[in-house]
C-alpha cells in the first residue's frame, strides 16, 4: 500500500502541472482580415481594411501578403506587399506578433481641379496580439506603421489602428 501511495503522489502531480504544448503551425495556412482607422492619409483619417494569408515554415515564421485598402470620400489606397512574420506564444491563448515586409501603395486623392495619383513603394512593420477562442479562431488588435514616399501626401508615413478575426 506505501508503494502504491508513492506511485500515486508522484504522478499525480506531474499531471496538475504539466502545460500543454502550443498549437503546431508549421505547414499551415493562416487568413485574417483586420477593420479600423488609418490615421495620417490625405484626406483626414481613412477607413481602413487589411487581408492576410500567412503559410508556416516552421512553429515561428510565415510568410505571406498582405493586402491593405483605405478609402474616404475623396481617398482610395491600395497596397499588396510580402511580409516576413514571426510569432511568439506568450501563453496557451496568447499570441503576440512582429512583422515586416515590402511592396507598394497605389493612391488617388480626388480634389477640385485635376485628381491625382501615384505609386509608391511601401514598407510596413506591424506588430499584433491575439487571443485564441478556439483551435482555429483568434480575435486580436493590430498596430500597423507604413512607411511610402506617394507624391499626393504630405507625410511619407501612415498608422492603422484595427482589429479583427483570424
Amino acid at each position: 500500500n506505501r508503494q502504491h501511495c508513492l506511485v500515486i503522489a508522484l504522478i499525480v502531480p506531474g499531471r496538475v502541472t504539466a502545460q500543454l504544448a502550443p498549437e503546431r503551425r508549421e505547414g499551415r495556412f493562416a487568413l485574417g482580415v483586420d477593420v479600423g482607422p488609418q490615421f495620417g492619409t490625405p484626406d483626414s483619417t481613412a477607413f481602413g481594411v487589411a487581408f492576410n494569408a500567412d503559410y508556416f515554415l516552421n512553429q515561428n515564421f510565415s510568410i505571406g501578403p498582405l493586402l491593405q485598402f483605405g478609402v474616404t470620400d475623396d481617398f482610395f489606397q491600395f497596397g499588396p506587399t510580402v511580409q516576413l512574420k514571426y510569432t511568439y506564444d506568450l501563453d496557451q491563448r496568447l499570441i503576440a506578433t512582429l512583422q515586416a515586409g515590402i511592396g507598394f501603395l497605389y493612391a488617388e486623392l480626388e480634389r477640385r481641379g485635376p485628381d491625382r495619383d501615384d505609386t509608391s513603394f511601401l514598407i510596413p512593420v506591424r506588430t499584433r496580439l491575439e487571443y485564441r477562442l478556439t483551435d482555429d479562431i483568434s480575435i486580436g488588435g493590430t498596430l500597423l506603421f507604413n512607411f511610402t514616399d506617394l507624391s499626393v501626401r504630405n507625410e511619407n508615413f501612415f498608422v492603422s489602428l484595427l482589429g479583427g478575426l483570424r
